[in-house]
């Protein structure tokens, strides 16, 4: 059985037109479909989760998963609306708020034209829905082996941000239920990291210490120059902390006369097709404008556990297309098929069966 998504892209000005994403399809495993909750506004508190089964008795705790949420912590009913809690209680209600609230967008700058370490920054941009939060931060590993170390926690929120065209507030660049801005600096980036990968996946920390993961991305401090004229489309290979492995197609067929897959200097496709499982392979089809990515997981069951997943592919605008003549808006089509326990020579198999060479 297929399933689709659509990924919308809206044109914005040519400085922020590489980074504005409109993400969709979190998808987690939910609970059944009898649960109680009771939703303010889109945040939604459920007591069919019994804080008491995610508190280990040395003190550990895990978060529950709902889909299309993000876990915000554990919270108790008060004749005023809900108050957060701190220790176990067992009339607590889990608290969950919109993936896209624990989502990121990023900003580059170039402030010279030299490039140098010195006048180059990546700003991570997330959310949070309330300051009843202990902290928030990222995890990010560079070129998808490296992971930076002592990376310092977020404890300060802003209500708004400064932009090429202004102030910019959180309900209008992520979505309604986003109160404040949470953001991470990233200075003295080298040249020769531009285009390497980068690998962000944002978390909070609530209140009674359960940390929670948000939605991960793909980034190159290239994306954002505006010289580039690039599209950066991050997709979700996630259900449930697993790995899906097997076939994915977007499709960009209608965009073809504006838009290609970027390439680098050696004409290598800039599409990032995996952290967890790097023998993951992509195909680009030009003439059909589809591209396809093969979750080859040898010797993996119908799933591989992992913490989180991402591909990331690079469109860009093509040479002589005035923004005028682009679209008020980008979508794309994804479809999933065809999902199993991938072996080498069903692969090539398929490889075959789609592509006439």
């Amino acid at each position: 059985m297929e399933k689709s998504k659509r990924y919308v892209v809206k044109k914005v000005a040519a400085a922020a037109l590489a980074v504005l994403l409109v993400m969709m399809g979190f998808v987690l495993r939910s609970r059944t479909a009898d649960a109680a909750e009771e939703k303010v506004g889109e945040i939604v508190y459920d007591n069919t989760f019994k804080m008491a089964d995610y508190w280990s008795a040395d003190g550990a705790k895990t978060a529950p998963v709902k889909e299309g949420y993000v876990f915000g912590g554990w919270y108790q009913k008060t004749d005023t609306g809900f108050a957060a809690l701190k220790a176990i209680a067992e009339d607590a209600y889990a608290k969950f708020v919109p993936a896209y609230v624990l989502s990121v967008k990023s900003q580059i700058e170039k402030s010279a034209e030299d490039g140098t370490a010195a006048s180059t920054f990546l700003r991570l941009v997330t959310t949070v829905d309330s300051t009843e939060y202990r902290n928030i931060g990222f995890d990010i590993w560079l070129n998808n082996t490296k992971q930076l170390e002592n990376l310092p926690v977020i404890t300060k929120v802003y209500s708004s941000l400064n932009n090429d065209e202004g102030s910019i507030v959180p309900g209008t660049e992520f979505g309604q239920a986003s109160a404040k801005f949470a953001v991470l600096k990233l200075t003295q980036i080298a040249s020769v990291n531009y285009q390497k990968i980068i690998y962000v996946r944002p978390y909070w920390t609530t209140l009674d210490g359960t940390r929670a993961e948000g939605l991960a991305r793909y980034i190159r401090v290239e994306d954002g120059f505006t010289a580039n004229h690039y599209i950066s489309v991050p997709i979700n290979l996630l259900e449930g902390k697993t790995i899906a492995a097997g076939i994915l197609e977007l499709s960009y067929a209608e965009y073809k006369d504006v838009l290609e897959v970027a390439v680098d200097d050696k004409g290598k496709y800039k599409i990032d097709a995996g952290r967890v499982l790097p023998e993951m392979e992509y195909y680009v089809d030009i003439a059909t404008g589809t591209i396809k990515i093969i979750g080859n997981a040898v010797n993996v069951d119908e799933y591989k556990q992992a913490e989180s997943m991402y591909a990331s592919v690079r469109f860009r605008v093509k040479d002589g297309v005035n923004e005028e003549e682009l679209p008020d808006s980008f979508t794309f089509t994804i479809k999933e098929g065809s999902f199993c326990d991938w072996q080498d020579e069903f692969v090539d198999e398929v490889k075959a069966w789609d592509y006439q060479y």
